[in-house]
């Protein structure tokens, strides 16, 4: 009969306790074997074999001599199996090694040392030999108390470093050093009684522990100084602060204070190394406690009883290191600003590759009376990546519907969009879904409808949530037809025939902007615009003559036409094209962010320390190799978000 079982995951258990778990594994399964033999035969003598010489030893010590949960299994392995006898073999020979380092399939089957050990049939003379025992060494609660020095001298860390608090730290101290000051003092006459409820803490014996810290790291830091001020030796550090030793043993600065009216621990404060757990401990409390003070304050208040070389460089690492500090200074990261898309750069045909944005409201009326009713409209603005044209739109609401009907008014008039960009509203995504079943359902009607119209979809491409920056070729010109739309509408309130007639004569006038300065040339009597790619001159030109009644052979030629259009586009490239190569803003190269980074997500309508906290699951490098956008893993799920709305939080290894 075998058992093996799997160890826990989530609780630490060191490997003797593991082996000791698996004794009793065999103690059980033994008891059961017996238990069902016991009808048919009597067992004279049992025989349990374990490689763990700590696991043996446990095994053969009284259970009140070993801690709660070495004793309670030892005390179940004795009842189960009083008479077993327990004995060592090597791991070398341990068939349960089978069942708990795993086999194949393929090697189960012939495998003789799971199914028939060959030195179990041999004579017993020739059995591995059995390792004595010491089962003193497997007492845990036996023996003398060592005193408090003793206990806490080896590595002061062992408190200071576990918490990063300096009240609890403080106070396991003091409950540590009193359990020890309780236990030595059992051969007094007067005994304690353990039911009686411990008194809580006091403020002397609080401090007194704070002291014992500070002691046992001066020990360790400063252990040259103290040793040779112990000597009267003279110093190789720290001459300059004449430090010495006070009756308790605490390295203090000597200086020049002395005649001071100022108190003792102000006189002659307490040396602290710059670099230690319990300094930042004691730093970042008194950072608290002052309600979050600054560096010059901070430092002001830890020199009323602490002396810490380099303080100002301490104090402004730990302030760095606030959470809450950090939260009301953080400062988004911004990655370098990528390149253009080959969109933004190609020749390409007006109309082509557009974004999309919305502004508004405005308010519009159904006729001209006075006392018509007033209702909402909003604008629909359609931009050109290569060219800069925009095409303005009227829609009566912010829903899906009226967006696709804006959007169908555009095609009719521009032309088919093969990519569509936009920031991530609710109508846009409403669009997307709604094209996108569209083409689903094209494509399963390949029988009925030419494959050629199949392949005419829009690509839809959204940026990040709450990323208004990586839309800024829309954006800005919003923020155009905005200014133009304030200046001529004002505060009256128009028709929708009114409005629509105001938004054209904008979307004219924008169209007739230059793109770039007057070249230098004398020949070009007129700057570049998006005119020039839609109807080969500004929109607001001056009619040109009328050639009607002028000869056919003297017009020039139809490839003159196509030379135009072609001098166009080269004007395009050598006037325009130049002024994108540079970066305006975000110059700075900053690392990227890794997996596993802890962040603080910006909200625009949310004070800053009520940002939520992320932790980055996933990165999404651009062709440049850099990190823009990345997905977080929140208290509510999952969100993706720009690198500029992250702020990422101070680490220990920062």
């Amino acid at each position: 009969m075998g058992k093996s079982r799997v160890a826990p995951i989530k609780q630490k258990m060191t490997i003797p306790r593991l082996e000791l778990s698996g004794a009793f594994l065999l103690a059980r399964m033994m008891h059961h074997v017996l238990t069902v033999l016991q009808s048919k035969m009597t067992v004279d003598h049992s025989i349990a074999w374990c490689d763990s010489s700590i696991a043996l030893a446990w095994i053969h010590t009284p259970p009140h001599k070993l801690g709660v949960f070495e004793g309670n299994r030892v005390s179940q392995i004795q009842g189960l199996v009083p008479s077993t006898e327990w004995r060592h073999v090597p791991s070398a020979l341990n068939p349960a090694d089978c069942a708990s380092r795993g086999l194949r399939p393929d090697e189960i089957v012939g495998h003789d040392l799971w199914w028939s050990p060959s030195w179990l049939r041999d004579d017993p003379s020739t059995w591995p030999e059995n390792i004595a025992v010491n089962s003193s060494s497997a007492q845990v609660h036996t023996g003398t108390i060592a005193s408090e020095e003793e206990v806490v001298a080896v590595d002061p860390s062992f408190i200071v470093g576990r918490y990063s608090s300096l009240s609890r730290t403080k106070r396991t101290m003091a409950w540590v050093l009193r359990f020890i000051r309780n236990v030595r003092s059992r051969n007094h006459p007067t005994k304690h009684d353990p039911l009686v409820v411990p008194e809580p803490l006091t403020v002397s014996e609080l401090d007194g522990a704070l002291l014992r810290m500070i002691r046992l790291v001066q020990m360790t830091s400063f252990s040259e100084e103290i040793t040779a001020l112990r000597e009267k030796k003279p110093l190789k550090r720290l001459t300059q602060l004449s430090p010495f030793l006070d009756s308790e043993g605490l390295l203090r600065v000597g200086g020049r204070l002395r005649h001071s009216g100022l108190p003792f621990s102000a006189k002659h404060p307490i040396l602290l190394p710059s670099k230690h757990c319990l300094t930042d401990l004691i730093v970042d409390y008194h950072h608290v406690t002052h309600m979050h003070a600054g560096p010059a304050c901070l430092i002001s208040v830890l020199s009323q009883r602490f002396w810490i070389p380099s303080a100002r460089r301490v104090v402004r690492h730990r302030i760095h290191m606030c959470h809450r500090c950090h939260r009301l200074k953080a400062r988004p990261l911004q990655p370098l600003m990528g390149d253009l898309p080959p969109n933004r750069v190609g020749q390409i045909r007006p109309f082509l590759k557009v974004g999309i944005d919305f502004a508004g409201p405005f308010l519009v009326k159904a006729s001209t009376l006075r006392n018509a009713k007033s209702h909402k409209a909003y604008l629909c603005v359609f931009v050109c990546f290569a060219t800069k044209a925009m095409h303005l739109e009227v829609t009566t609401d912010l829903t899906t519907e009226a967006f696709l009907a804006a959007f169908h008014r555009f095609v009719s008039r521009r032309g088919m969009a093969s990519d569509v960009h936009s920031d991530c509203g609710k109508n846009f995504q409403g669009a997307r879904r709604h094209l996108s079943e569209v083409e689903t359902f094209l494509r399963s009607k390949q029988s009925d409808i030419d494959a050629a119209l199949v392949g005419q979809g829009v690509r839809w491409h959204m940026n990040p949530p709450y990323s208004p920056h990586m839309g800024g070729l829309w954006e800005s010109a919003v923020k155009s037809a905005k200014q133009l739309l304030k200046r001529t509408i004002g505060d009256r309130i128009l028709t929708l025939e009114e409005l629509m007639t105001v938004f054209c004569r904008v979307e004219a006038v924008l169209n007739s902007r230059p793109l770039c300065a007057l070249s230098n040339d004398p020949n070009d009597l007129e700057a570049l615009t998006p005119g020039h790619f839609l109807i080969g001159q500004p929109l607001v030109a001056p009619p040109e003559p009328c050639f009607e009644d002028v000869p056919m052979p003297r017009l020039k030629r139809w490839q003159l036409v196509q030379q135009i259009a072609q001098h166009v586009w080269r004007r395009w490239q050598l006037e325009y094209l130049h002024t994108l190569q540079q970066r305006g803003k975000w110059t700075k190269d900053l690392p990227n962010l890794q997996l596993g980074d802890l962040v603080l997500i910006k909200e625009d309508h949310l004070p800053p320390l009520q940002w939520r906290k992320g932790r980055v699951l996933d990165l999404h490098p651009g062709p440049d190799g850099v990190v823009r956008v990345v997905k977080l893993k929140t208290g509510s799920g999952t969100c993706l978000r720009s690198m500029a709305k992250l702020c990422r939080l101070p680490t220990l290894q920062d």
